[in-house]
């Protein structure tokens, strides 16, 4: 088993639980509301702000191989265009730190945000299904890659998969499980 198959396998009951939040429940639903959308993007934008402010700078610095874009200014933009403001409620800096204790974790930190892209896709669908073609300039985060999402996912994976293996590929397995388990828990708060 290559070390994404690993890695999958290992997160795949958080992964799965994150999908069975409050908010992401309600996202993926066939009564969405905007307001619902509004919500799961305040809530994930104050996770977002807290990894890129944090953790991003560190990753960028030890592993220059990979570079991931910020995408915290997207989500402000998509939440403004919904008439809505910035949430206050903001992951803290102690919480982050706890969350990535060392550099393999927060690589995995990042496997799940840059994941999170391939996703979006469905969602950006979703959303434009049940809410109309007028919520398509309020979906920037979700469609953050455009026709490049595939590609950009598979050049992701297999620097990230060089990372991890010259790193503690079991570390980077516990950060992307963490991660899963604690969006989770945040979005049901």
């Amino acid at each position: 088993m290559d070390f994404i198959d690993q890695l999958r396998t290992e997160t795949a009951h958080q992964h799965k639980a994150l999908e069975s939040s409050r908010l992401s429940k309600q996202l993926l639903s066939n009564d969405v509301a905007i307001e619902d959308y509004k919500a799961y993007l305040q809530k994930l934008y104050g996770f977002v702000v807290g990894f890129e402010k944090y953790i991003l700078p560190q990753i960028r610095s030890s592993f220059p191989e990979i570079v991931p874009s910020y995408k915290q200014e997207l989500l402000l933009n998509d939440i403004t265009s919904l008439r809505g403001t910035e949430t206050s409620s903001i992951v803290t800096e102690n919480e982050i730190h706890q969350l990535y204790p060392n550099k393999a974790s927060m690589l995995g930190g990042l496997y799940v945000l840059e994941g999170s892209t391939l996703g979006g896709l469905v969602i950006r669908k979703h959303l434009v299904e049940k809410l109309g073609e007028q919520i398509i300039p309020a979906t920037s985060y979700f469609a953050v890659y455009g026709k490049e999402t595939a590609a950009n996912w598979r050049n992701f994976l297999q620097i990230f998969s060089i990372l991890a293996n010259q790193n503690d590929s079991a570390a980077v397995i516990q950060g992307a499980s963490d991660t899963f388990t604690f969006l989770h828990e945040w979005f049901n708060d």
